[in-house]
């Protein structure tokens, strides 16, 4: 029994053959038949045609007929000549080149439905060489195309994206750098987005190549994300701290492609921690440092309480006591106003009150300041001086402070018997390459123990305290250098520090602005005459503060009068019109500030000389007090001697005014 071909089965078009006696002879399609050939044209799913060499049906499947709508009347037509339900621009000429060349034909056509096809066109080459046929298939990629077309809007989104993102994204393989985005290109300066591992690793800094090769290692092994930070070349030659992350790429059945990941750019994070860890440490140092300053001066106090406890010794023992406390009730205050006065001008809120003024009066009073100190070690001080005044826009208070800190160090590190040579000069020049300006220098030298020059830029950081042996001095707070440099800088100058090597001494050099020439006019000569007594007003709620100022003062020969409140005050004023008023803030019934504004609403108080003197010191406290009217606000407890020169230098002023 003969088994029924598929092209009896219901709804199975037949397959057809055509059989040309010539080549100009076109013979009828023929009946089905039972062979191989037949039965695959009848089974297969994709549209095939074979023609002959000269580009005629000879046969066609049975899906060809269906999908390209072929018919018997189509047999023996040129291909040319048929309908196709897709367009292929020249397709004949094609054909030709395949009949003559036996080379293959493909291309993409799309048909009427708007589905992708592959048309290919395969030439059947005889014994003799020559091409008896060609065979025309038709494949739907329809599907694949979509897919080819839809994974390329994905990878093109993709390359938008990441060529948008302000961040380095990578994918990488096994073996090299497949992707790279556009932030990444510039950041290494490179156009190809391809690199291999090892030239990638060439852009990570020669100190981290260790260590990440060894967590991608360890993260590539258990197919595991990472996440690092390393220092990776820049183009402009830089190497910048960034921080990197990555996820493994696998397959559906978990083998590992490679990674994708993104890198940034953390360097300014890097910066800011360090200088974090740098304030931190500095607040440790700070904090260390205080303990032992405050507790020096208050074991001395101490001791010096417990013997003015016990009944009159033998000996002047309680007078020793209360010099001790003297001198180190000294300490502290001066301890805490570098405190107060570092951070304020640290933050800023230093306000110099800048006039014209004759440097060599400031270092005169810093000679004066600084004399029980150089004494002491029996040290002498030469002193080399223009003739004529050195005339200087500054604050006299802040430049004779820079000028005693200066002094007070050259003292404090020279051997005994040693020598500080202070010397001015007039230069021609420029600060910080400004316009051209005169410019003042003051050198302060000595031939004491001198400073490693490896610490010479530190030694005008905060807190820093080097002995000329390298190990850690116990000479203070280590601010008065910090300090110094600060307020020479506020003034517009510049402070450097020269040091050949330990034991060859050191010299400071201050450069500050200078009045033109013009300005520089001759002093008059002379010491200054002595005035009629002043007669200063002291107020003050506490008593003893008021009345120890009172002591104090009177050593000058002032005529000084005291009130225990602000209305005291002024009615004190209106009836004898003090020049100088020395004025506590915290009053009991108006505060100070009120007294003062008061005081200068009254045209006989114009020009009198009115100084805070108070417990409070922030800068508000000090800028309430400008706006009050107040001249000098200073903070208890007060320095005499300091307040003596600020009287002298109004008195001074006030006399050539």
């Amino acid at each position: 029994m003969t088994r029924p071909s598929k092209s009896d089965r219901p709804g199975a078009p037949p397959a057809s053959r055509v059989e040309p006696d010539s080549a100009d002879s076109p013979e009828p399609l023929s009946a089905p038949s039972t062979g191989d050939l037949d039965d695959l044209l009848r089974v297969v799913d994709n549209p095939i045609l074979i023609l002959d060499r000269h580009l005629r049906i000879r046969c066609v499947s049975a899906a060809a007929q269906r999908q390209l709508e072929l018919g018997s009347a189509d047999a023996g037509r040129s291909i040319g000549d048929v309908a196709l339900p897709f367009a292929v621009p020249d397709l004949g000429a094609a054909l030709r080149v395949v009949v003559d060349t036996a080379e293959p034909f493909e291309c993409e056509v799309q048909d009427r439905a708007q589905r992708w096809h592959v048309l290919r066109a395969t030439a059947c080459v005889g014994t003799d060489g020559a091409t008896g046929s060609v065979v025309l298939t038709l494949t739907d990629v329809d599907a694949l195309k979509r897919t080819r077309q839809a994974l390329a809007e994905t990878e093109a989104r993709f390359i938008m994206l990441a060529d948008s993102a302000p961040v380095l994204i990578w994918v990488m393989d096994l073996h090299e750098v497949r992707h790279a985005n556009r932030a990444y290109r510039e950041w290494i300066g490179v156009t190809d987005a391809t690199l291999s591992r090892e030239e990638w690793m060439h852009f990570i800094h020669p100190e981290d190549r260790d260590q990440y090769l060894a967590l991608y290692r360890e993260c590539y092994a258990r197919r595991e994300a990472f996440e690092t930070q390393f220092r990776l070349l820049r183009r402009d030659g830089a190497y910048r701290w960034m921080k990197s992350a990555a996820t493994p790429r696998t397959t559906e059945i978990g083998e590992l492609l490679g990674y994708a990941g993104c890198s940034f750019d953390i360097d300014d994070l890097k910066q800011a921690e360090t200088v974090l860890r740098e304030a931190d440490d500095t607040k440790n140092r700070f904090l260390a440092v205080l303990a032992h300053e405050l507790r020096t001066p208050l074991a001395a106090i101490a001791n010096a309480v417990h013997v003015l406890s016990m009944p009159e010794p033998a000996g002047d023992l309680h007078g020793v006591a209360r010099a001790i406390l003297a001198r180190q009730t000294a300490n502290m205050s001066r301890l805490v106003d570098d405190l107060v006065d570092f951070s304020r001008v640290t933050h800023g809120l230093v306000r110099l009150r800048q006039e014209r003024i004759d440097l060599l009066d400031v270092i005169r009073h810093a000679v004066a300041a600084t004399h029980a100190g150089r004494e002491a070690q029996g040290v002498e001080l030469v002193l080399r001086l223009p003739d004529g005044p050195v005339w200087i826009n500054g604050d006299a208070m802040r430049l004779e402070q820079i000028l005693s800190n200066l002094l007070g160090n050259a003292a404090k590190f020279s051997h005994r018997g040693g020598h500080i040579w202070l010397e001015v000069a007039h230069e021609t020049g420029t600060l910080d390459g400004g316009a051209h300006r005169h410019v003042v220098a003051v050198r302060v030298r000595d031939d004491g123990t001198g400073i490693d020059p490896a610490m010479l830029e530190r030694i005008f950081e905060p807190f820093t305290q080097i002995d000329p042996h390298g190990a850690t001095a116990r000479l203070g707070m280590g601010l008065g250098l910090a300090l110094t440099r600060q307020l020479v800088e506020l003034h517009g100058g510049r402070i450097r520090a020269v040091s050949e090597a330990v034991g060859r001494g050191s010299r400071f050099t201050v450069r500050l602005p200078a009045l033109p020439p013009d300005a520089r006019e001759t002093a008059s000569g002379g010491a200054i005459e002595r005035v009629d007594t002043m007669r200063v007003l002291v107020v003050d709620d506490n008593a003893d503060a008021a009345d120890s100022l009172r002591l104090a003062l009177g050593l000058y020969a002032f005529d000084i009068d005291v009130a225990y409140d602000g209305r005291s005050a002024l009615a004190f004023a209106d009836r004898h019109q003090p020049q100088i008023v020395l004025l506590d803030i915290t009053l009991p019934d108006i505060a100070g500030w009120d007294v003062a504004r008061t005081l200068r609403e009254d045209p006989r108080f114009a020009h009198t000389l009115i100084v805070a003197i108070s417990g409070l010191g922030s800068a508000d406290d000090r800028r309430r007090s400008e706006e009050a009217g107040i001249d000098r606000h200073l903070t208890k407890p007060v320095n005499i001697d300091e307040l003596k020169d600020l009287i002298d230098a109004w008195r001074a002023a006030r006399r050539s005014a």
